[in-house]
């Protein structure tokens, strides 16, 4: 089994893959087609994501987007929604993620942390059925491995 993390270049075959994946994962599966689509293309224009793949097939991915402080503090408080600020990028969101595999999580969140060095990340925890979204702390972003290593 081969097993890499690497950060996904906008191609058809890219768009399509996580399109495959992510759309098998409440709640992501509810969303509308155009606007799923939409956020992945712009999230591997912009390389704002880390993939892992085994044996050439994609079992996780997380994408995020880049935004100001004034943004994610009105989000924490629930008074709007996170929008994207790529002028004044102060922090990241992980807006997805998913994965087929819950023991890659901690290499997920390892690129993550990586790929958004000197941004604090946030996240939000979503969970099926009755249970409450849970935003969760904000991880530090970090350079804790050596970028080629995503490639």
């Amino acid at each position: 089994m081969q097993q890499q993390l690497i950060v996904a270049n906008m191609s058809a075959e890219n768009l399509v893959s996580v399109a495959r994946l992510v759309s098998r994962y409440p709640p992501f599966s509810h969303y509308g087609f155009a606007a799923m689509f939409s956020t992945l293309a712009d999230q591997l224009q912009r390389q704002t994501n880390v993939v892992m793949v085994r044996d050439g097939k994609f079992i996780a991915y997380a994408g995020w987007f880049l935004t100001s402080d004034r943004i994610i503090q009105r989000w924490l408080a629930g008074e709007a929604e996170p929008v994207p600020d790529w002028k004044k990028p102060e922090a990241a969101l992980c807006s997805i993620t998913v994965t087929t595999d819950p023991r890659v999580l901690l290499p997920l969140i390892r690129g993550i942390s990586d790929r958004c060095a000197g941004l604090p990340v946030y996240r939000k925890r979503s969970f099926q059925g009755d249970r409450v979204d849970h935003k969760r702390p904000p991880i530090t972003g970090r350079q804790q491995f050596a970028r080629a290593a995503l490639r």
